[in-house]
Order: C-alpha cells, then sequence, then structure tokens
C-alpha cells in the first residue's frame, strides 16, 4: 500500500524524485477483488496509469515484496529507465486444487472476522510490527492505524483470498528481458521469504546492484528508509 512506502517517498522527494505511490487492488483503499468482478491484471493497471502520466522510459519503477514480482513484470514488458527492488518476492501460479478452498464463503468470512477484529489488538500489530522490522524502538513508536484502518475496511480479508488466486505470476523466466539497470535489496533477518525465495530472485538477476540491509527486517523501506533511499540515489545517479 502507499501506507508503507511513505518515509521512502519522502526521502527520495527530498532527492528531488516524483515519487508517484499506488495502492494495488485489495491493498490500502483500493478496491477490493469479489468472484463477481472482471480481473483486470495488478500490471495491466499501473502500465495504464505510467503511460498517462509519462512515457514508459522515463520512469524508475519500485517493487517491496509482492509488489516486486509487479515491478519484474512491468519491467519485462514496458522499457523502464531502471528497476528497484526492495525484499521482492515473486508471485507463483495459485495451485487449481487450493481455489475452492481459498475462496469458499466460510474462509472468506473468516479472514474478514480475523481482519476486522483481531487488528484492533493494538500490542499484537506491534508484535507483527517488530517482526517485520526487527525495530522493536520502531514497532513502539508505530502509528499502528497506517496499517490496521485499511485492512479493517470493506472487505480486506476476502479481497486477499481472491487475489492470491487472481494474481498474475511472476515471469521469472524472462527477467534476461529486462535491460534497464537493477538495484536489488535484501535484508538479513527477513523472517517473510525463505532462503531459496531469496536464492532464486539473485539468481534471475546476476547483474544486479545487490545490497544488504544489516539486521534488516522484511518491511525495511520503512524503518530504514534513510539507509536505503541513499543506497538507490547511488545507484541511480
Amino acid at each position: 500500500s502507499t501506507f508503507s512506502w511513505q518515509n521512502m517517498a519522502d526521502e527520495m522527494s527530498s532527492d528531488g524524485y516524483e515519487c508517484v505511490l499506488v495502492d494495488l487492488p485489495d491493498f490500502g483503499y483500493s478496491t477490493r477483488e469479489t468472484k463477481d468482478m472482471e480481473i483486470v491484471d495488478r500490471e495491466e493497471l499501473v502500465k495504464q496509469l505510467m503511460l498517462g502520466i509519462a512515457p514508459a522510459e522515463e520512469w524508475i519503477i519500485a517493487g517491496h515484496s509482492m509488489g516486486g514480482g509487479v515491478a519484474i513484470n512491468l519491467a519485462i514488458e514496458m522499457p523502464v529507465k531502471a528497476l528497484l527492488l526492495y525484499c521482492p518476492c515473486p508471485q507463483n501460479e495459485f495451485p487449481q486444487w487450493a481455489k475452492g478452498i481459498c475462496t469458499s464463503t466460510a474462509m472468506e468470512f473468516a479472514m474478514n472476522v480475523f481482519f476486522k477484529y483481531f487488528t484492533k489488538i493494538t500490542p499484537l500489530v506491534r508484535m507483527v510490527i517488530y517482526a517485520a522490522t526487527n525495530d522493536w524502538d520502531f514497532a513502539k513508536s508505530y502509528d499502528v492505524s497506517g496499517v490496521t484502518a485499511p485492512v479493517q475496511y470493506n472487505g480486506f480479508g476476502a479481497g486477499m483470498c481472491e487475489m492470491m488466486y487472481n494474481v498474475r505470476p511472476t515471469d521469472m523466466a524472462n527477467t534476461d528481458k529486462i535491460t534497464c539497470p537493477v538495484l536489488l535489496c535484501q535484508a538479513e533477518k527477513d523472517i517473510i521469504l525463505t532462503g531459496s525465495i531469496k536464492a532464486q530472485v539473485n539468481d534471475a538477476f546476476p547483474n544486479a546492484e545487490k545490497y544488504t540491509v544489516a539486521n534488516g527486517g522484511h518491511q525495511c523501506i520503512e524503518n530504514r528508509a534513510t539507509e536505503l533511499s541513499e543506497v538507490t540515489t547511488d545507484f541511480l545517479n
């Protein structure tokens, strides 16, 4: 969501970059996907947004976590100026056999209830923030409403269930078609991404400039924004 990018955007904006932040479908306050909806790929939505603002080759595209998979797909399809990946998590094809379970009425109801009510337990949310950042001081002072308000809004849990099945897989077999410079940042204490996922991404981008956030967690774009913005600015320069 846009909220998780705000610290990085503030830093990069102060360095002279114009930053456009988006809530992807089902995240932040964007549309929640439903069974009755005609799904448009995230890549197509972002692509049309980008082209409506500036030519593709003028864009530097950044992706974090699941958004990294979207950014990779876009860089394969469009002549972007540079690709910035922060703890990227490529999407895999969702198993056909699991669709009925994941998108069942009972599962979607349960997920709506979970996110609407369990996220009201502030100490629990702070523990999640700590796990995602490996930074207890940051977690203690974190504005949890920036995370909890959107996920309590308008069927977030059901949207997540639909999203898991509808999201376009990341085209990791064609990353060699990306010709722009690539910055790949991983976090040393990332407990969200497995070692195999990190290895898959590293292998897919052998020529990328790589940076490891020492003692950083998966959400390092938030609590380590100053550090990462300096790394990013140096790379772009």
